[in-house]
């Protein structure tokens, strides 16, 4: 099975601050707006009558709101990697049960290929400055990145479901 969450996604998130360039990463937590939910029937009627765009704006938040906490998780254990693992097998299993799930809905290849190419980078942008003031990461200083994994498992957070505290 082909991932959906490609070289585009990544070169999306590198843009956006997200990532660095050498491996694939995302960024923060689920933002306070939420956008407004698609019923099954109005992504069902979109897609028979070719308009997908709305379709595909609401899974442009759902796609970031998805990532986000497993990129930070990778970003916290990449800079803190003597107190961390990133738990890259539950990420992975994470991104196929989402990809699943979104075919389910009637999201097709070139739904989430298009998002991919089209994720909010202003979004994502100010996710992860949000989740960075949050946490008072300084981004160029890994020392700051380690407390705040910390608070993440102590809070048991989504981004916790991701780390997993070295003893």
């Amino acid at each position: 099975m082909r991932s959906l969450f490609g070289a585009g996604f990544v070169a999306v998130l590198v843009v956006a601050g997200c990532v660095e360039t050498q491996a694939p990463m995302t960024t923060v937590a689920a933002s306070a707006q939420a956008a407004p939910a698609v019923s099954q029937t109005d992504r069902v009627r979109a897609g028979a009558n070719g308009n997908r765009s709305a379709l595909r704006s609401q899974l442009e938040i759902e796609v970031l709101d998805a990532v986000m906490p497993v990129v930070l998780a990778q970003r916290i254990s990449r800079n803190c990697g003597r107190q961390f693992t990133f738990l890259s097998n539950k990420a992975d299993t994470y991104y196929a049960d989402l990809e699943e799930q979104m075919r389910d809905r009637g999201y097709s290849s070139q739904d989430f290929e298009h998002v991919v190419r089209n994720l909010p980078e202003a979004e994502a942008q100010a996710r992860v400055i949000s989740w960075v003031q949050e946490r008072n990461v300084v981004i160029t200083d890994s020392a700051t990145w380690c407390p705040a994994g910390h608070a993440e498992i102590a809070e048991g957070t989504e981004i916790a479901n991701f780390l997993r505290a070295r003893g």
